[in-house]
């Protein structure tokens, strides 16, 4: 007998993360549309989902009648995080950037037909926040029980490190289990405890095009020992940023490709090779070591993304490792998403 899709809403699609971490777990699901006002982000979903129905609309301007009339099953979150980064000044709801997700919670406490599971993603710092309190009482005052997470895909071998806020919830007979607690771990029923351990080696390109044009020598000299500096059999890379390519320090890692560098961590090694060199000598030294950018695929293929991702002609690569760093790892959100929709039919044997 035919199974009738998840029917899905995508909030803050940004450029699809949520939507592919659907196709990896899911056999039969339908994205009834997905909602974003970034022209940029917009463009990329587009260029991926030609089919799904992209509304580049405000979500504040979204009513509770509006999105009864969808039914979906499952909304798929991941609202504007600068209100809660550690970097920003943490305006939290007074932020105007959380207007849309505040007018969310509200419609969502006031639907007639809400929805059965929803799953939502943000920066660590959201849980200790007035719009963390203010979504959960919503959620509460539904009838929805939730568990929450702050997750990172190195635990599952990925080598990638970005620790994420992430909540489920479902409103139906099958909450009894769910915990209602702060967890920091995957949970037990994914066994996800026998992953293998990645090394960076199987995120990376061959015969890339140049990614050195934005490093210079003179800046790389002053600022090399408070750089993250990875190679291909490192088993961890720092997070990229939306300002990766723009500023060196804190917004991700830069690859060493020179051959006798090629070990699990190269900083040490590098480090000792600038100890007692001058400023010209360094700059020397540095151009042998094949520093590059990760290119946005390499980028990509660490966040989870498949092989099949397009970035349409008219996006600049700044501007795809700037979506990237506003973007989830699918990695985890598919495991999340397979353990949230654990007892339906949908969800595939293996992912």
């Amino acid at each position: 007998m035919p199974v009738d899709p998840l029917k899905c809403l995508e909030f803050f699609a940004g450029i699809g993360g949520f939507h592919f971490s659907l196709q990896k777990v899911c056999s039969n699901f339908e994205v009834l549309a997905a909602f974003d006002i970034n022209t940029v982000t917009n463009s990329i979903y587009r260029a991926n989902f030609q089919d799904t129905n992209l509304l580049q609309r405000n979500i504040q301007a979204l009513s509770a009648e509006y999105l009864d009339k969808f039914c979906a099953d499952l909304w798929l979150l991941s609202p504007p995080c600068q209100p809660f980064t550690r970097r920003g000044v943490k305006k939290d709801l007074k932020d105007r950037r959380c207007d849309g997700f505040k007018s969310l919670c509200t419609q969502l406490g006031l639907m007639k037909n809400p929805p059965r599971y929803l799953i939502l993603e943000n920066v660590c710092g959201f849980e200790k926040s007035d719009a963390h309190d203010f979504f959960c009482g919503t959620l509460t005052g539904a009838r929805f029980a939730f568990e929450e997470f702050i997750l990172s895909p190195l635990q599952i071998g990925i080598p990638n490190s970005r620790p994420r806020y992430y909540l489920l919830a479902r409103r139906d007979s099958e909450t009894a289990d769910f915990k209602g607690e702060l967890c920091t771990e995957f949970p037990k029923e994914l066994g996800l405890d026998r992953f293998r351990t990645c090394s960076v080696a199987e995120f990376i390109e061959n015969n890339v095009d140049d990614c050195t044009n934005d490093l210079n020598l003179s800046t790389l000299a002053q600022t090399i020992s408070g750089l993250d500096l990875v190679a291909s059999p490192s088993k961890q890379t720092a997070c990229f940023t939306k300002s990766y390519s723009v500023y060196l320090k804190g917004s991700g890692s830069l690859l060493v490709t020179a051959p006798e560098l090629q070990t699990e961590a190269p900083k040490e090694q590098i480090l000792k090779l600038l100890e007692s060199a001058n400023e010209l000598e360094k700059q020397a030294l540095i151009s042998s070591f094949g520093l590059r950018f990760f290119t946005w695929r390499e980028v990509a293929s660490l966040l989870g993304f498949p092989k099949s991702f397009t970035k349409p002609k008219e996006i600049s690569n700044k501007q795809m490792y700037h979506a990237f760093g506003n973007s989830i790892s699918i990695y985890v959100v598919s495991a999340l998403l397979k353990y949230l929709l654990r007892n339906n039919s949908i969800i595939k044997s293996t992912f």
